[in-house]
Order: C-alpha cells, then structure tokens, then sequence
C-alpha cells in the first residue's frame, strides 16, 4: 500500500505528467470566470521606435467564450482565441467520448500556458526584471546627435554679410540702425507672412527709413540713461557704459565730383573730420514681433585733406544734436537731424522765378556702430586663415545688441 501511495505522489509531482480530465472539469478549465482589471499586469515600457506607443504584456490566460460574456468578449488575448473557438465547438458528449483526442489538440497550449501558472505578484517581479533599469538623466547634454551647436540662420547670414564685405578694404564703417522697412506701394510698414526675423533681398518696391517717432526716441534716451546709472553702481562687475553729449553740423561739397562731408563742432566751431563716404553694402531684417525693423551697412569713409570751401557751394547741410553711449567697442548714438531748407538739386540759370527748395526736415535715429572696426577686420583675417578667431562671436554681440535695442521699443 505504502508503494502504490509513493507511484500516486511522483506521479502527481512530475512537471510531464498527464491525467485524463472530465467534460466538466475541461469546461470550467476552457470557460474561466472573466478577469477585472486589477488582475491584468502592468505595463512594461520598453525603448520604442517613431510613433510607438507603451506595449502591455499579453497575458496567457484563456479567454471567455461569448456564451459565458453576454454575447461580447472583452480578452483579446489572440493567442487564444483560436484554442478556444475551436475546443468550444465541441459539445460536452462528444467531449467525454473523444477526451484523448482533445488532449492531443489542446497539449501544446497547456504546455504554453505552465510558465504562466504563477502568482501574481511574481509575474510583476518577472515583468520588472525584464523592463530596462531606470537611469537618472545625465548632468552634461550632447549639443546634438553630432557635437556641434548648429549656427543661428540669421546670425551666419550677416556674419557671412560682414565677412564677404570688408575683405580688402581699409576704413571701413559698421553700423546698424532702427527703424521701419516701408512697402513703397502702400507707404506703410512691411507685412510679410512670417512670424520670426527673415532677411530680406534686396527688392526696389521696399526702402528702409530710419526716422523713428520722439516718443520712441525719448523712450531709447531714458532707458540707455538707465544703464549707464545701473553700470555706475559699486556691485555692477561688468565694463560700465560711458557717455557724451555733442552738437556736430555737416557740410556737404562737391568736389572733383566727389561728394566731401566736412564736420565742424557746432559750439566751438573746430573741424572735427573732412571724409568722403562710399555704400558698400546693406542686409535688412524683418523683425515682424516688434516694433522696428534693423538694416546693417558697411561703407567706407576714406579720410580728405581740408578742401578751400571759401568759393564752394554747400550742397547740404545737417544739423547733429546726438548722444553717444559706449560699452567695450560698440557705440550707442542717439541722434536728432535737421535738415535746414535748402535747395533742390541743381541751380537752373535760365530758369524763371525763385529755385525749389527742400522744407525743413527733423529727424531721429539710432544706430549701433562698432567703434574699433580694425579689430572687426583683424579677426576676420584670422577667420580667414582658419586660425582661432572670434569674428562670428563679436558679429553675434553686435546683432545682439540691435535685437535687444529692438525689442524694447515702444
């Protein structure tokens, strides 16, 4: 009796072992009750590729016949779905005349199901084994997939601008200044449909004009008025903003065909330069999320001996009540012009009654001028030579300081 106990007990412990079940017993076996959803795993969230969604684990359990749901079945364990529509067919006579046969149909799933007869708590353990182990993110980012920052779009057209454009040539003038690009065709501002900065090519239907309103010139005033009081203070660490007041008039001569400015300090009557100035270029921004638009001009202002004006004509003449701020290499002139009435283009001897004159004119610009342009063209020279340089970090300084100019307008 003791040996025939021993057989049952290894016989029940073998992991190969089969028995012969009943038709009632495969019934409840086919057809559980249906799972609620506590019952279901979490879901394991793996590394995904584009468009990817978190895959919960697919739970081997049988799902619930029609019969048993009410006519819906909610598992959709498809894994499943065909032992079960298959071994449902059968009825329950047939089951228990043909029991060894439905073993032979239904063995493979009970061997797919045996490492799925586990606790519940240890299939989360198994889940969260195979999930990927949790990393803190990284102190020090990547610039990007390749290592390098890419330039701002922007910032490398006007460095190429700058680049190509006082290659070559001495006395060279940098400057940027506010104010609106004008649609010549309607008189008002540009209206492109873009919502950031864009440069834009040189277009004969669009001019730039660099008066602003005095409201918005009285603003500029206080505000870089402001910097130089909060650079003035002990706990301020960084190179202070200077500044002056001056009153300059301009003379303008036609000499040899050359147009000659010669510039006189309005209160002391000294000659304060005598240049002849050439365009070169001029690249225009479209800032449409502010206030004023930004042209950067280069030209070349090539130093004159004084020419004998004693019998020469003044062509023009310009009144300049400016202010200057100045921090490191750049100069902040706020300026007010006007322009006297004056005559209009060239004397007409036979011409009848008085000449055509210009009205008076008042205007008020700011500009942004790099003050030692040398160390401009020193870096280039070096960038050119493909030498350590900062000629795209002191190009991103002077744009800087135009956008930033151009955001606080009002």
């Amino acid at each position: 009796m003791a040996d025939e106990n021993t057989r049952k007990r290894q016989r029940s412990e073998s992991p190969v072992y089969t028995r012969r079940i009943s038709a009632a017993s495969l019934s409840v076996l086919m057809n559980p009750e249906p799972m609620s959803n506590s019952m279901l795993p979490s879901p394991t969230f793996h590394s995904y590729g584009p468009g990817s969604a978190p895959v919960y684990p697919q739970a081997q359990y049988p799902a619930t016949s029609n019969a048993n749901a009410g006519g819906s079945n909610t598992n959709n364990y498809s894994s499943y779905n065909n032992s079960v529509s298959r071994t449902n067919s059968v009825s329950s006579t047939n089951a228990v005349a043909g029991t060894s046969q439905q073993q032979q149909n239904y063995q493979p799933h009970q061997q797919q199901q045996e490492p799925h007869q586990q606790p519940h708590h240890q299939q989360q353990q198994q889940l969260q084994n195979e999930a990927r182990p949790f990393s803190p993110p990284p102190t020090r980012f990547e610039q990007n997939i390749f290592g390098v920052r890419p330039t701002e779009d922007i910032l490398r057209a006007v460095s190429d601008f700058i680049f190509t454009n006082i290659g070559g040539r001495t006395n060279i003038e940098i400057e940027g200044k506010l104010g609106l690009l004008v649609d010549k065709k309607t008189g008002t501002r540009l209206n492109l449909p873009v919502m950031t900065e864009t440069i834009i090519k040189d277009d004969k239907n669009i001019r730039f004009e660099s008066d602003m309103k005095l409201q918005q010139h009285a603003h500029f005033n206080k505000l870089l008025n402001q910097r130089v009081d909060e650079t003035r203070r002990p706990e301020f660490r960084g190179t202070r903003v200077a500044y002056k007041h001056t009153k300059e008039v301009d003379h303008f001569y036609r000499v040899d065909g050359t147009r000659v400015r010669v510039t006189t300090n309005k209160e002391t009557g000294q000659i304060m330069g005598v240049i002849t100035k050439n365009r070169i270029a001029s690249i225009d921004i479209y800032s449409p999320r502010t206030k004023l638009d930004i042209r950067i001009s280069i030209n070349e202002e090539q130093p004159l001996s004084r020419p004998n004006t004693e019998d020469m004509k003044v062509q023009a003449e310009r009144h300049k009540d400016r202010l200057s701020y100045t921090q490191d290499i750049w100069s902040f002139d706020l300026t007010q012009v006007t322009t006297p009435e004056h005559e209009k283009g060239p004397v007409n001897p036979y011409a009848v009654g008085p000449p055509k004159t210009t009205p008076t004119t008042v205007t008020h610009e700011l500009e942004v001028e790099i003050s030692r342009p040398e160390l401009m063209m020193a870096e280039r020279a070096k960038c050119a030579e493909h030498k350590p340089n900062m000629f795209v970090e002191l190009t991103h300084i002077f744009l800087g300081n135009l956008r930033g100019l151009a955001k606080r307008a009002i």
